[in-house]
């Protein structure tokens, strides 16, 4: 199965996501190689009208996730959203959709894989695609096949929406010369046109079977939330729907147990109040969350101290949470260190030497060396966008500032933006649902401020925290329903539905 790293080359194919199978010697599911480099070369789901170089990234990252190992079974899942041109984010498009391919083999009896696929109105229609390595026998129906191989074969058995697979034989490789040619090998093309329905995957199930071998029986039911892939003699695959994702039931679920926020005042009300957030389970009963925070406009680079990396050592935390000072992205002083590895200080800056290290390189300085050191035991960081200031204007309603909040929170945003894709750390957007409430309803939006205009209010604060919890815990807006108090039903609507459109144009791996 193919996913893929930040690092390109002149290799890179449109292959994503891609899945090949070699069983008992021979290669039934093949990728055609460097000299076929178009998706619709490879074993992989395409969206809508194909076109070769515009509907692909070849050099899009397709980041691979929930990995286990249990007996004779193990399972991966590859997200290659950012490979469909046509509906990953950008910055001028959130993302309308997403393509992920939950993989789970049993041993050498067969391999399983669900293809977890959203789409707009205009590109609900997806094939699905088989490069067969030897000639194909085609079963009446259209829903399944067996490839014919020299000593044994291979069952292909699909279930989803309806589709019937057609194969039209042999298709000649372009440079008959390569390895395939050299080898024997044969490319027999075999594919299926169907609607998607993201509450009705497309499963695919394919077994080794020796020559005189009848296929065995496969069974999938559907019933809520939940898929079982039952094949004869073995034990059942199930994938369960969490989030508004597929996933094998049994991926481990994995979530930050032992947390640090370190920041300022805009973290240390706001970050009491995640927990409350969290379900009223056995599986969190035990997370913990500790803080970092000093009142006054500090940055994440003024928190790197002896003390502070010891206390990170000690606990060995699963996931730090960094914010820096809101004004940050506005100021161009600081300087950024060259070297990878930068010592800690022994004391805190002075307020004077402290003004002279703001700005984006020095968040950048910070949030690299925050992430060294958490790495060291394995640690994750998250970075927490924080918000631009209520603007301030004259009693004519002149604007005073220089920037309008729109800009100032499209720079906060950048900076985060790049500190993450530079360091490969994921974001807490708070800055964007608070955006998108500013879209949705101006009159909440001021009440998420404080009197001062700059710190969150109790609502503001509500704000933080469900979008703290959603990103970090994964969990749905739906479900954060403990108003604390703070929000009315009517507002902490407002407020899931701006977190719920965050999280569709920006994924929780932003």
């Amino acid at each position: 199965m193919k996913g893929k790293g930040k690092q390109s080359t002149h290799h890179a194919n449109e292959d994503q996501g891609s899945v090949v199978v070699y069983a008992r010697g021979e290669n039934f599911l093949i990728d055609p190689g460097y000299f076929e480099p178009a998706a619709r070369d490879h074993t992989l789901p395409l969206l809508g009208q194909y076109v070769r170089r515009k509907s692909w990234d070849p050099r899009a990252e397709a980041l691979l996730s929930d990995t286990w190992e249990s007996g004779d079974r193990r399972g991966i899942t590859v997200d290659a959203t950012g490979a469909y041109v046509s509906i990953r984010a950008s910055k001028d498009k959130p993302a309308s959709g997403s393509i992920r391919r939950v993989i789970v083999q049993i041993g050498d009896k067969a391999v399983i894989w669900l293809d977890d696929i959203s789409a707009p109105q205009n590109l609900n229609q997806a094939t699905v695609q088989y490069q067969c390595g030897f000639p194909v026998k085609l079963d009446k129906r259209g829903t399944g096949c067996r490839i014919i191989g020299a000593k044994s074969d291979l069952a292909i058995r699909i279930n989803g929406p309806e589709t019937r697979l057609i194969c039209k034989g042999l298709r000649k490789f372009s440079q008959a010369w390569w390895v395939y040619g050299k080898t024997g090998v044969q490319w027999h093309p075999a594919r299926g046109n169907y609607t998607i329905d993201s509450s009705k995957p497309m499963i695919t199930v394919c077994t080794p079977l020796s020559k005189d071998d009848a296929e065995p029986e496969v069974r999938v039911t559907r019933k809520g939330g939940a898929i079982t892939v039952s094949i004869a003699g073995e034990d059942p695959v199930v994938f369960k729907r969490v989030n508004d994702r597929w996933r094998s039931q049994d991926a481990p679920v994995s979530m930050p147990r032992n947390v640090l926020f370190i920041g300022d005042s805009f973290t240390s009300g706001p970050s009491k109040k995640v927990i409350a957030h969290l379900p009223r389970t056995p599986e969190y009963k035990d997370v913990k969350h500790s803080q970092i925070t000093r009142d006054g406009d500090v940055t994440i680079q003024w928190h790197y101290t002896e003390k502070n990396v010891r206390q990170i050592e000690d606990n060995k935390y699963d996931l730090i949470v960094l914010q820096d000072y809101s004004g940050m992205a506005f100021n161009t002083s600081g300087t950024l260190s060259k070297g990878r590895y930068e010592p800690p200080r022994k004391e805190p800056w002075s307020k004077v030497e402290r003004r002279r290290h703001l700005g984006p390189k020095n968040f950048s300085r910070g949030v690299r060396n925050f992430r060294n050191v958490a790495r060291v035991h394995g640690g994750k960081v998250m970075l927490y966008m924080t918000w631009a200031d209520l603007e301030k204007r004259d009693k004519d309603g002149k604007l005073k500032d220089k920037l309008t909040y729109v800009r100032k929170q499209k720079k906060i945003a950048d900076v985060h933006l790049k500190a993450a894709k530079d360091y490969d750390c994921r974001i807490i957007p708070v800055g964007l649902v608070w955006k998108e409430v500013h879209d949705a309803d101006k009159e909440l939006w001021r009440k998420l401020y404080a009197k001062d205009g700059r710190h969150a209010s109790v609502k503001g604060m509500w704000l933080i925290a469900a979008t703290m919890a959603a990103y970090m815990y994964d969990l749905e807006p739906e479900s954060l329903t403990d108003l604390m108090g703070a929000v009315t039903e009517d507002e902490a609507e407002v407020i899931r539905s701006a977190l719920k459109k965050v999280m569709i144009a920006h994924a929780r791996s932003l």
